[in-house]
């Protein structure tokens, strides 16, 4: 009687990941034992460790503890200097006015400052209407709750609110970052540490750590803003915030035992 072994009549690819080299092809000939085959094997994962390359991420949502208000104040004009004349003049109420509800000179910057030509085509030609003068601001609020007032003024003085983001400070960012990461890192290892185990392994050394992480305010995007309250007037804008959020992902390439 022939006793037949499957593994010794056929030609097997197996393809082994190798730390740092990237894909091993091993073939092994129609003729070869059962004993020879499970002696290439054992000898090739000597020389090329298996690995395992997991991905852990986090993401934690917070309340702001800031309101930041970006303002548009335009002019258009015939004469550049003229724009730029009140543009000017609508800056100095506007943060006249923010300066006396508490805003402090370090809580504003200015963003863009632009003198731009337009142009109107009329009658298949294109006709010069004058020089549009644009300056663009941010105001960071710290205390929100008064934030519905400062806007209320900004308008009130010639100014325009093209955005509001509720925000985490800079410390804040920072502290929920690191916590996010750890989160993350924690998330990858338990992946490692199941997936191996269901394979009959377990994970060893760490290879190689690649992080990232991402900070995202709560945006609401206006074009303008509008105070038209159909005759009424000293209506108080109210401002909700909603929550920003911190994310970190890390990838992690664990040896597997």
């Amino acid at each position: 009687m022939i006793k037949t072994n499957w593994m010794a009549l056929c030609a097997i690819c197996l393809l082994i990941s190798g730390a740092g080299m990237g894909s091993l092809f091993l073939s092994i000939s129609p003729t070869a034992q059962a004993s020879d085959i499970s002696e290439n094997l054992e000898e090739v994962f000597e020389e090329n460790s298996a690995t395992l390359s997991v991905t852990g991420s986090s993401t934690i949502q917070a309340e702001p503890d800031q309101v930041g208000i970006q303002v548009e104040m335009t002019a258009k004009h015939l004469q550049a200097t003229s724009a730029k004349d009140e543009v000017s003049s609508i800056i100095n109420q506007v943060l006249d006015a923010v300066r006396a509800l508490g805003i402090s000179d370090d809580e504003m910057a200015t963003l863009s400052y632009t003198i731009q030509p337009e142009y109107e085509w009329i009658d298949d030609s294109r006709v010069f209407t004058g020089y549009r003068v644009t300056c663009l601001m941010k105001i960071t609020v710290k205390e929100i709750g008064t934030a519905g007032v400062i806007i209320d003024s900004i308008v009130d003085h010639g100014g325009f609110v093209t955005s509001i983001d509720f925000e985490l400070s800079a410390d804040q960012q920072d502290e929920l970052k690191l916590l996010a990461l750890e989160e993350a890192a924690h998330d990858a290892k338990l992946k490692a540490d199941v997936v191996a185990s269901a394979l009959g392994h377990s994970i060893g050394d760490v290879i190689s750590i690649t992080i990232d992480h991402d900070y995202q305010p709560l945006n609401i995007w206006r074009s303008t803003y509008s105070l038209d309250y159909g005759g009424q007037k000293n209506v108080p804008t109210e401002i909700l915030p909603g929550d920003a959020s911190v994310s970190a992902s890390v990838s992690i390439v664990f040896e597997v035992l």
